[in-house]
């Protein structure tokens, strides 16, 4: 037969876990396993940017106890390693944003370029990663231009060289409403609380944290228009890269709501609680 070179990056990671173990479950699942215990890291890390006190454990919370995360993470394939990669490469620019570190899309050009091997969903990043530079650089300075350049033709060459090529992900297209329905109605029926908060939060962002609202904006809803619109077969697995996003966009919105109401102490305690508990007891798999 023919080797498949899909999903080169988590085809490595699975080998060197086979060959530090052995060919069993254990092996094959424990790529996926780790990355879901980083992409918690990861999320942390990012709350801490926005929050302070209890709020920064919120979206952490609802990915370790959500039953998709956990599902996806006991699962051996690329969807967890991919969702990892990717909230890395807009984590990275938005902190590039806040600080102006070029090291910083230096990294965010290397995590697009591995979630480009890792899955064709980083296929808008040649797109998106430039447009997130071009509108949320108040000062517009060239860097900014630049490095969007460098991550566009990084990824899109190697996605290009080693991956599926473009006119193959472009033919793949099929106009097809059904998904839109789909999709839409696993979120709202599935993770209610977590999709209807993340929204929201991205509104209200908009207006206090301009730079967050556009990073989440274009890392969720230029793939996600692809999967409702344009593939045959909806699954919420496809979804998947989203959860990270709308986890911590629903602490966002949770803690302007707190503010607004001028909630705090153990009375904001006991509501930050409740919203994890429910968000993870109605998350679907």
């Amino acid at each position: 037969g023919v080797e498949s070179e899909r999903s080169m990056p988590f085809i490595i990671a699975t080998a060197a876990s086979v060959y530090l173990f052995s060919l069993d479950s254990f092996a094959l699942r424990l790529p996926s396993v780790i990355f879901a215990v980083l992409t918690i890291v990861v999320t942390y890390f990012w709350s801490e940017s926005l929050f302070e006190g209890n709020m920064v454990l919120v979206a952490p919370a609802i990915l370790s106890f959500s039953s998709w995360h956990v599902a996806m993470s006991q699962n051996a394939r690329m969807y967890m390693m991919f969702q990892f990669l990717y909230l890395c490469t807009f984590f990275l620019v938005y902190k590039y944003l806040c600080t102006n570190r070029k090291i910083l899309i230096i990294s965010a050009a290397v995590f697009a370029s591995l979630s480009a091997l890792t899955h064709v969903t980083a296929y808008v990043l040649p797109l998106t990663i430039p447009l997130v530079l071009y509108i949320s650089s108040e000062e517009k300075p060239r860097s900014a231009y630049i490095f969007g350049f460098i991550i566009a033709i990084s990824t899109a060459f190697i996605a290009q060289g080693y991956y599926f090529e473009f006119s193959d992900v472009l033919s793949r297209f099929t106009p097809n409403i059904v998904s839109s329905y789909s999709h839409l109605t696993w979120l709202i029926f599935n993770i209610p609380l977590v999709t209807v908060a993340g929204a929201y939060g991205l509104v209200k962002s908009f207006n206090q944290n301009r730079k967050l609202f556009y990073v989440c904006s274009l890392g969720v809803i230029p793939p996600s228009l692809v999967y409702y619109f344009l593939v045959e077969l909806p699954a919420s697995r496809y979804l998947f890269f989203t959860l990270t996003f709308l986890a911590l966009l629903s602490s966002y919105g949770l803690n302007i709501m707190l503010k607004r109401h001028c909630i705090s102490g153990k009375k904001a305690y006991a509501v930050v609680v409740v919203f994890i508990v429910v968000s993870i007891g109605v998350s679907g798999n």
